[in-house]
């Protein structure tokens, strides 16, 4: 069975790569706590339709609750994702001897 050639040729294409990927990282994560705000706004105005027995609103906004709950399922799939491949990364790069946190601090 062939070898998979390695990913990144330099460490240099490595850390820009790091840095990209921890972009989009920063940014799934805040796009979770957005749906997760939605999330609550949106059982408040199941709730409400509930008590007042509005049957169609009931409805529509249990289906877009659902929604909003997979999609946020989902984002949430590709932190943790994302969230492994930093780590090996961050490894990766620890041993070449570059600190990729040092741009965060």
């Amino acid at each position: 069975m062939p070898t998979r050639p390695p990913l990144h040729n330099t460490e240099e294409e490595l850390l820009l790569d790091y840095r990209d990927r921890r972009r989009r990282f920063d940014l799934a994560c805040k796009q979770v706590v957005l749906l997760n705000n939605r999330i609550a706004d949106l059982r408040v105005r199941h709730g409400w339709a509930v008590e007042v027995n509005d049957r169609r609103f009931r409805y529509l906004k249990l289906m877009e609750l659902t929604t909003t709950v997979g999609v946020r399922n989902r984002f949430s799939d590709y932190c943790s994702e994302l969230a492994d491949k930093l780590d090996r990364m961050r490894d990766e790069l620890e041993a070449y001897g570059i600190d990729p946190m040092a741009d965060y601090a």
